[in-house]
């Protein structure tokens, strides 16, 4: 586990994230305006031809889930970068793309907390991970629970960006039956990733219930989507 005084593991975070910021910059301009409404219809922020927004920081929630989930041909924006314009393999950008190409969306619990570094996450009581976030290092307490998509780097994890706090009594009420259902019909679900229709389904039931019950009213995001 990481250490409080692992500067190098520190500066390489730093240098991967200001990466993926970058990406995903990159990325969003390459969607098209109906691919982000039809995102937004799923996730419950559009009605018609209009995107209604409760709070601007529903906007990284929309755009995470358009990178991951619209498709075109079968593939994302990000497996179409892959393809058609990869990076240098042994790149920082490859690393990353990588990354991005191995993430995942999941519920999770906070199991420890490592101060201004980031937090120990279980996934369905099962998988756990070190989520390399310096807000949530500082914020976080054992036992909350929230919703995010994960990139996988060899000494740590990293969020995709969006992640929702499912701590509030109004939101784990809205959430938690849907999670119960998924692990119910899909008993695989924290071994195996979900095929790419499976888990678009899945993530978008658990971000439009979450924003419904206003997982977003007090959050504001600061790190990739700043």
């Amino acid at each position: 586990m990481i250490s409080s005084k692992d500067d190098e593991l520190l500066d390489t975070y730093k240098r991967l994230r200001n990466l993926q910021k970058a990406l995903n910059g990159q990325f969003v301009d390459q969607l098209s305006k109906k691919s982000v409404l039809e995102c937004a219809k799923k996730l419950g922020l559009a009605k018609g031809k209009v995107m209604i927004f409760d709070s601007p920081d529903e906007l990284p929630a929309l755009m995470d889930f358009c990178l991951y989930n619209s498709r075109m041909g079968g593939k994302n924006v990000i497996e179409r970068y892959a393809q058609q314009t990869p990076p240098p393999p042994e790149s920082d950008e490859m690393k990353v793309l990588q990354a991005m190409l191995d993430s995942y969306f999941s519920v999770f619990m906070v199991e420890q907390v490592y101060a201004g570094r980031g937090v120990l996450l279980s996934s369905f009581g099962e998988e756990k991970v070190f989520l390399m976030d310096l807000g949530l290092g500082d914020t976080a307490v054992t036992g909350m629970s929230m919703a995010g998509r994960v990139l996988p780097f060899p000494d740590f994890h990293m969020s995709a960006g969006a992640f929702l706090p499912l701590y509030e009594e109004p939101v784990s009420k809205a959430v938690f039956p849907i999670l119960e259902k998924w692990v119910l019909h899909h008993p695989d679900m924290g071994r195996t990733k979900l095929s790419p229709g499976l888990s678009a389904s899945f993530s978008a039931e658990v971000i439009r219930a979450s924003l419904r019950a206003g997982a977003l009213k007090s959050v504001k995001y600061s790190d990739a989507w700043a």
